[in-house]
This record gives structure tokens, C-alpha cells and sequence, in this order.
């Protein structure tokens, strides 16, 4: 009986030990989300054919202060600080000329601005309008695309 016993024991050890557990901690940091918006657009107003202006606007990106972010315009392509958009005419858009575009983002990863929570950014455009070019209105679109890193 006593052997039995001692057989049911040592069994109920072996079963106790034939489990075994851990405890994963799971944790998330609450962050803002980041914005950006225009703050100045970029209009040239009336340009004589044949000339040369240069204008800027500005996008302001906000978020979690400290936080790092990737910044591009959409039209120029993720890591370009530069390149050509075309404007097209209002009324027709077969008609177009390419301009400059650029941007102060490029080569930098910035980080949201630590007092502020905000950062701007700078976004240019060249405008050469040939001698040549047909009178009307045109436009185009720069989008400032964010993420963070």
C-alpha cells in the first residue's frame, strides 16, 4: 500500500511538472497623429509670356513632438528634393508646359519640432512661361504626402 502510494505521488509530480507557462507583457505607446496641411499656396497671378517668377507656399506638418517623420511631394517622388510638374491649361489640357518644382525636404528625415509639436516646410516653383505659350489659366497640384518613420 505504501509503495502504491508512493507511486500515485511521484505520478501526480510528473503530471504537475509535464506544464509549463510564460507571461508576455504586451505594451503601446499612444502617440498623435500626424497631420499636414497647407498654409500658403502657391499662386503666381497674372505672368506675361516669355518671363520668369518664382514663388513659394508652405505645408505645415503636425504631431507627436520628438517624433521622426518621412516628408515628400508626390508629383516630384519619394526622395526627390526636386523636379518638373507640368501646368495644364483650364480649358484645354492638351495644353501644358513643365516648370520647376522643390522642395526643402530633401536628403532629411525631420523630426516634429519639440516645443511647437509643428514643423514647415518650403515648396517652390520655378515658372518660365515661353514666348510661345498659349494665354489662359493654368494649374497644377504639389501634395505633400507624411509618414512616420
Amino acid at each position: 500500500m505504501k509503495k502504491k502510494m508512493s507511486l500515485l505521488f511521484v505520478g501526480l509530480g510528473v503530471l504537475l511538472n509535464a506544464q509549463d507557462e510564460a507571461v508576455m507583457e504586451v505594451k503601446a505607446q499612444i502617440i498623435r497623429p500626424i497631420q499636414v496641411e497647407v498654409t500658403k499656396s502657391i499662386d503666381f497671378g497674372k505672368v506675361v509670356t516669355g518671363s520668369f517668377s518664382r514663388v513659394d507656399g508652405e505645408f505645415k506638418v503636425t504631431g507627436e513632438p520628438g517624433e521622426k517623420y518621412i516628408a515628400y511631394i508626390k508629383e516630384l517622388g519619394e526622395g526627390n528634393g526636386e523636379g518638373t510638374i507640368e501646368m495644364i491649361n483650364d480649358t484645354d489640357s492638351s495644353v501644358k508646359f513643365p516648370v520647376r518644382a522643390w522642395t526643402d525636404l530633401f536628403g532629411s528625415n525631420p523630426t516634429i519640432n519639440s516645443k511647437t509639436g509643428y514643423n514647415k516646410h518650403t515648396v517652390g516653383v520655378d515658372l518660365t512661361v515661353p514666348q510661345t505659350q498659349i494665354p489662359g489659366n493654368y494649374t497644377s497640384n504639389l501634395t505633400m504626402v507624411v509618414r512616420y518613420e
